[in-house]
């Protein structure tokens, strides 16, 4: 009587590429949670080494010349990061608004900039909305890691608007 079926070695070998078929999935999968957790880890090695202090913070109020031919006032933020960021990695700064509500805005910063290596430099953000009275301004750093940028929320400055200068 004839056996019908696969021989002993076809099966074993089945049998072995489908566990190495398995095993390096795992691999990848766990490889890809790894590398984010010592990405993580970076971050916050990286956040917590961060000099950061940002000081003589004003309004700014500056006139623009819309397309239109018209001329319009606007305020901005202007705030001096004192810092060496040459190995510290900074990429930008987060600018939040915060009203006696507790009403939050984002005001994105002008970061067109070369940062590297400075004592002192000016930073301004993007015209604010009329009409939004804030009571506190929050400057937040960001870093940036393998070509991801992170926020350093442990780092944020909140400064009160009695601490903020009227005008530059």
């Amino acid at each position: 009587m004839k056996k019908k079926g696969i021989s002993i070695v076809t099966t074993t070998l089945i049998l072995v590429a489908i566990s190495i078929s398995v095993i390096i999935i795992v691999f990848f999968s766990l490889g890809k949670f790894r590398s984010s957790l010592f990405f993580y880890g970076d971050k916050e090695k990286n956040c917590a080494s961060l000099d950061f202090s940002p000081f003589d913070v004003c309004y700014e109020n500056i006139t623009v010349l819309t397309d239109s031919g018209d001329i319009k006032e606007e305020r901005r933020i202007q705030f001096k990061i004192r810092s060496n960021i040459e190995e510290q990695n900074i990429s930008g700064f987060l600018v939040s608004l915060e009203d006696n509500l507790g009403n939050i805005k984002v005001v994105p910063t002008l970061f067109n900039q070369d940062i590297s290596g400075f004592t002192i430099k000016t930073f301004y953000t993007n015209p604010l909305d009329k009409g939004f009275q804030f009571k506190r301004v929050g400057i937040t750093p960001q870093i940036k890691l393998s070509n991801v940028i992170s926020l350093c929320d442990k780092k944020k400055v909140l400064i009160e608007e009695n601490q903020v200068g009227s005008i530059c």
